[in-house]
């Protein structure tokens, strides 16, 4: 472990004391929390640029959520690029008259950040290195965002620029003639949200834009425009042949259309083998003159005779799909083509039929559901690519055994020997890992995406499955058989059982409207327990009469205190922001909350006071969030709690090393102070390792409580940790349920949660 983690310790009795104080209106104080990220790689390519400049060849990503990265070794590995990190890219380009000159379009979507700071243009002068912001005169206000949608650099001069926007009660057209440093609407004649916009190579004032309603051609950079193509669908590709100026060539839902008089007129050519495949990019190889079209679902094609006829590059397997941006670049003397993908990251082939991944660094994967082992692994659901895991969310290895374009939406850990874990995916297929999740077996398949997964840790091979759109699944033998309870046109979204009574579960469901079901009796009889909105729920393992919901009506924080049987809504929790994702902290009862284009939020006070654990994360469109307590030995002396949260676009993000001063107080306690216990494994089953949170010299004497604040058990060790087998001083079998252990000498309690 690195000493990242050893510097983040962090000290938060002051901020919870002040955080208390506050009113429900006010934000919350901040948490000094650092959050970092390692990939897992991957993710949506928005456009692809390269050039040559005077020390090396760059090639330069743009990305859906994860910012930029640049690669000097022909797109083998790539590296993020300063000051742009997690942004949602809508645009690039590179100036034909200079490789280290760059335009790209930013959006961030978050609530967060004022609305007039949320889109703008930005310029590179070292090749995508870094940026600064070119936006002056484009109209980004209260009033009306002008979103880039495309840029071009005019071709026989480099200061004039042309930015074509997507833009509700503002201009969807601009031009500079400063190089960016200033722009001025330029949208006379120009109707619809412009997507693609290019420059004659022979004429620099020959404009041309693709917009969702058809394309629009200038003959006076940009003074004036009129309609000259077509209206059937919107258009997501526009290109000028380098060698042919008058062949222009379109790209839409119904295949390519190509015009030989600047735009004028033209003629469809419908993709052999799919008519309706949709073309989203054009690529040319100056090289040897071919052009190139991506498309949806054929992979590539390719023509050699400027756009009049295509053909289809055929490979050995399953051709590429989703391909938003092509670029030529060679490899070690050999030509070949960059793709880059929705979802799946970027592809080098020297053929265009057969592909090679190649997204090493390329940190902008969505990810859906995450999860720490009791091991300390963490594992992420990546959307397209399956399930990644690694330790502490900062590197990463691809797991096997799930299908192509899978996507794990929720996880669960059976402690045991070996402990199993499931995985519920987007497709419907129920999989087990025996092995921490480096591989995956299918062992039931369901009739819609399974969004939630959970295990009744007081009953031996009981499981819950939630699907959405169909039944409530209930296995009694570890997901071999399952018997449906069916519940009509229900989506359900989440599931979560009561850690120390399984056969108490609560459901989030859709049916007509949102709610929550109760059951007491392991699925086979519900009760509405609320009719609010949910997202998805939460039990607290170490006080289990308190649950929480993420949702409801104003998109808030819904709390249980008597075990599910009845809700109310959190008005201490943050307002503003989306969807809301909740989690608890395997141990000490942490609250975590997540609001989509908003921040996180951590309570320890059972969501009476929160504070601000937003950090320096700027993407902050969340899916997940999981935190838990892990060995000193594992992130040093700052701290031992990890949380890693998954965002859709930037990867996952880990914050190590986290400590918290007091926690809750449970009996016997009495103030706070002096050294304390961290449990591992926690819940346990056969044995949990205690160890002294703090470093220490001689024997450790622990001593263990029941709820009730019987004392159960003496131990004594001269390592510096013992050992628990779950037995009290008699020797027999201690029942299952909540434990309290504490240092002699301490006056600190630490929860343990014993399972049968």
């Amino acid at each position: 472990m690195s000493g990242r983690a050893a510097a983040l310790g962090i000290l938060v009795l002051a901020l919870l004391v002040a955080c208390a104080t506050l009113a429900t209106a006010q934000e919350p104080p901040p948490l000094p929390i650092a959050w970092e990220t390692g990939g897992p790689p991957g993710g949506t390519l928005t456009g692809l640029t390269h050039g040559v400049i005077p020390d090396r060849y760059m090639l330069v990503a743009a990305t859906q959520g994860g910012g930029i990265f640049t690669s000097d070794d022909q797109g083998a590995s790539w590296t993020r690029s300063a000051g742009l990190t997690s942004y949602f890219i809508t645009c690039i380009t590179t100036s034909p008259h200079d490789a280290r000159v760059l335009y790209a379009g930013v959006e961030a979507r978050e609530d967060y950040i004022p609305i007039e700071l949320r889109s703008k243009l930005v310029k590179s002068v070292d090749g995508g290195l870094t940026w600064f912001e070119s936006s002056a005169g484009i109209k980004n206000d209260a009033e009306g965002r002008s979103i880039p949608g495309a840029i071009a650099v005019s071709t026989t001069d480099p200061t004039v620029v042309y930015l074509g926007c997507s833009a509700i009660f503002a201009p969807r057209f601009y031009k500079s003639t400063d190089g960016g440093a200033t722009w001025t609407p330029s949208a006379a004649g120009h109707d619809g949200y412009s997507y693609a916009v290019c420059v004659s190579p022979a004429d620099g004032d020959f404009v041309l834009s693709a917009s969702d309603l058809g394309v629009f051609r200038s003959l006076d950079g940009a003074a004036s425009w009129s309609f000259v193509g077509f209206s059937s669908s919107a258009v997501g590709a526009l290109a000028i042949l380098p060698a042919a100026p008058d062949v222009v060539l379109a790209g839409d839902a119904s295949g390519i259309r190509r015009s030989t008089d600047g735009g004028l007129t033209w003629n469809p050519f419908p993709l052999p083998g799919s008519p309706t495949d949709r073309v989203n990019c054009f690529a040319f190889d100056p090289g040897t003159g071919n052009a190139y079209a991506g498309t949806d679902t054929q992979g590539v094609f390719v023509s050699g005779d400027a756009g009049a006829s295509w053909s289809r590059i055929v490979g050995t397997g399953e051709p590429l799909r989703e391909i938003t941006c092509l670029a030529p670049v060679s490899r070690a003397m050999v030509a070949g083509l960059l793709a880059g993908t929705r979802v799946l990251g970027a592809y080098w082939s020297d053929d265009g039929g057969d592909w090679a991944w190649s997204s090493e660094g390329l940190w902008a994967s969505h990810s859906r559901a995450i999860r720490i082992l009791d091991n300390g692994r963490v594992l992420a659901g990546v959307l397209g690519l399956g399930v990644a895991y690694g330790p502490e969310g900062l590197s990463w290895t691809f797991a096997t055994g799930m299908g192509p374009r899978e996507a794990a939406l929720d996880f669960c850990e059976v402690p045991g020997d070996p402990p199993w874990v499931y995985a519920g995916s987007d497709s419907g297929v129920l999989y087990r890992s025996v092995d921490q999740g480096a591989s995956w077996t299918a062992i039931a398949s369901f009739p819609g995406p399974i969004t939630g997964i959970e295990a009744d840790l007081q009953t031996p091979g009981r499981l819950y499955c939630a699907v959405w759109g169909d039944s409530f699944y209930v296995s009694e033998d570890g997901g071999a058989t399952w018997a449906g309870h069916a519940f009509p046109n229900v989506g359900f979204v989440s599931v979560a059982a009561n850690p120390l009574d399984g056969a108490r579960v609560v459901l989030a469901l859709h049916r007509n409207g949102w709610g929550l079901l109760r059951s007491v009796d392991a699925g086979q009889n519900w009760s509405v327990v609320s009719d609010h909105l949910p997202t998805n729920l939460a039990w607290d393992p170490s006080d289990t009469s308190y649950a929480y919901c993420a949702g409801g009506l104003d998109w808030g924080m819904w709390r249980s205190a008597d075990g599910g049987a009845t809700w109310a809504l959190l008005a201490s929790y943050p307002g503003g922001g989306g969807s809301s994702h909740v989690a608890v902290g395997r141990e000490y009862g942490y609250v975590w909350g997540l609001k989509n284009g908003r921040g996180v939020y951590l309570s320890r006070t059972h969501g009476d006071a929160w504070l601000d654990a937003s950090g320096d994360l700027v993407n902050r469109t969340f899916y997940a969030l999981d935190s838990r307590e892990v060995l000193p030995s594992a992130l040093g002396a700052a701290g031992n709690i990890m949380a890693v949260l998954t965002t859709d676009g930037a990867g996952v993000w880990s914050a190590l090393g986290i400590t918290v001063a007091v926690p809750y107080g449970p009996p016997p306690i009495g103030s706070a102070g002096g050294p304390r216990l961290v449990a591992w494994p926690n819940p346990f089953r056969s044995g949990v390792e205690l160890r002294a949170s703090e470093p220490r010299a001689g024997p450790l004497d622990v001593r263990v409580w029941d709820i009730s604040g019987r004392l159960v058990r003496r131990l004594s060790g001269n390592t510096g940790s013992v050992r628990w087998d779950g037995l009290d001083a008699a020797g027999r079998p201690v029942p299952p349920g909540l434990y309290f252990v504490r240092p002699v000498g301490g006056t600190m309690s630490t929860r343990v949660v014993h399972l049968d």
